[in-house]
């Protein structure tokens, strides 16, 4: 009778079971393949990793508490400061001052900020901008977890657009109207052209804006994360192995 009894040992064999539904280690699961296991403390099980909760799983923290209020921020006074164009000046002024304010302060931050607000982080040269844009058309573009070196670029040429909308904005106000900070000086003078590089500045913004917003999709559809999201909570996956070492 003995000899007929089946040998249990080390919570590894059960009575009945098949070998791939026995109790394994290390986040092994019963009946699941090993695509279904936990990794790394994550829970897998019938979702792939890019189509996890955009701020579930193993984050990384990379926009800060100034630079997502900043942004958000901006594009609300720009939005008011644009749709108040031909009327309600006085809205038209206070979103301009706080669109002047924020840009200021954003300049500021891009030196003392920290590591991925930092304009010595996401800031290249020509050459690296267009090969970045030329690998993204490819499909190849390596996923950067700040600023890619066009989305470096972008931030660039709007802060400076916006830097021109508010600078002549309060310009003109003080040739126009003899008001603001700059109403006693003799910018009277000077009318027709601050006004044109008012309105050039302003009609330059959109389409800026809209290549970014393009960059934006096509950094989000080419590396399967939302950065939208990403701008609003402040968390990114980690960087991962497939990654090109100067993405991180």
């Amino acid at each position: 009778m003995d000899d007929d009894r089946i040998p249990v040992s080390n919570r590894e064999h059960r009575v009945g079971l098949k070998p791939d539904l026995r109790d394994t280690p290390a986040g092994s699961r019963v009946g699941l393949k090993p695509d279904l296991r936990d990794r790394q403390g994550e829970r897998l099980v019938g979702l792939k990793a890019d189509l996890r909760d955009p701020i579930g799983g193993s984050r990384v923290r990379v926009w800060d508490p100034f630079v997502r209020p900043f942004h958000w921020g901006l594009v609300g006074a720009f939005t008011i400061g644009w749709l108040t164009q031909e009327q309600d000046y006085w809205w038209h002024l206070v979103a301009g001052y706080t669109v002047l304010t924020l840009v200021v302060l954003r300049v500021l931050w891009g030196f003392l900020g920290p590591r991925y607000a930092r304009f010595s982080d996401f800031v290249r040269g020509p050459a690296a901008v267009l090969g970045y844009l030329v690998r993204l058309g490819r499909g190849r573009a390596p996923r950067f977890i700040g600023h890619n070196p066009a989305g470096g670029a972008m931030i660039l040429a709007l802060l400076a657009a916006m830097l021109a909308v508010t600078i002549s904005g309060v310009a003109l106000d003080a040739a126009e109207n003899l008001a603001g900070p700059l109403g006693d000086t003799t910018l009277f003078l000077y009318t027709d052209g601050i006004a044109r590089i008012h309105l050039l500045a302003t009609d330059l913004s959109p389409v800026l804006i809209a290549l970014h917003l393009l960059g934006v999709l096509s950094a989000s559809l080419a590396h399967r994360e939302n950065l939208i999201v990403a701008m609003i909570v402040g968390t990114k996956r980690p960087q991962d192995a497939r990654s090109s070492p100067e993405g991180d």
